[in-house]
């Protein structure tokens, strides 16, 4: 998975995300421009494209996903409201999106 946080007009480097995930993969963007040939090489390449701007992204990546677990896997459908987004973040550790403090040299 890439995330991409794209600006409209930059082709090539929305090209270059889809080349590096493959097959299945899925590329996350924030907004393509209305002329952009990118939601088209993205199916043609097998990637699922998803524009944050189309209001339900976790739905959108739910989707994609539910169809490449196994059977097996336990996988529930995340919430597409604000409250019941609000309450599955107010359980993530408050260092979920904290960057390593280790010696970084």
């Amino acid at each position: 998975m890439d995330v991409a946080l794209i600006g409209t007009g930059n082709q090539e480097v929305s090209e270059d995300k889809l080349g590096r995930v493959g097959r299945n993969g899925i590329v996350l963007v924030d907004k393509l421009g209305a002329k952009s040939k990118v939601q088209a090489n993205a199916a043609k390449a097998g990637v699922r494209l998803i524009e944050i701007q189309n209001h339900l992204p976790l739905t959108e990546l739910y989707n994609h996903l539910a169809g490449l677990m196994p059977d097996n896997v336990p996988f529930r459908e995340p919430p597409n409201d604000e409250t019941g987004l609000r309450s599955l973040l107010k359980q993530l550790p408050d260092d979920v999106f904290s960057l390593p403090t280790a010696n970084i040299t």
